[in-house]
């Protein structure tokens, strides 16, 4: 795993990340969303990308990924918003290290839509309670 790793694109060059494993709790809506994001890159252009290492596997269908992909976002909008960064410049990625796999956000939904989807999830939990 280690060799896949320091092969990889977040290796290449001596790049190395401006964070690791740095804490960021941010409101979301109502909630209180608690991130510990794995590694932030910046790039020379500006980009910021924010990457969460996975060594388990990677997800199998479109929901699972669609799930992962949410984590994502609410990574990207609680950088955002805790570093005053444009939510534009950021992309998040999650790189499976074993199957040498990286899964990035095309698309982020707005706060909004990521509020409106935590107070779904919240009522159907309760719903099952």
């Amino acid at each position: 795993m280690q060799s896949t790793f320091l092969a990889s694109r977040f290796t290449a060059g001596g790049r190395r990340p401006s964070a690791v494993e740095l804490p960021v709790d941010a409101p979301l809506g109502e909630f209180t969303v608690v991130n510990k994001i794995d590694a932030v890159y910046r790039d020379a252009d500006g980009t910021i990308e924010i990457v969460d290492w996975k060594t388990g596997r990677a997800p199998r269908t479109a929901e699972e990924r669609r799930g992962r992909e949410y984590q994502l976002m609410s990574y990207a909008h609680a950088y955002a918003a805790s570093f005053d960064e444009p939510i534009e410049r950021i992309r998040a990625t999650l790189y499976y290290v074993t199957d040498d796999l990286e899964i990035s956000v095309t698309e982020l939904l707005s706060v909004d839509e990521l509020v409106a989807l935590l107070r779904e999830a919240q009522r159907r939990v309760a719903q099952k309670s």
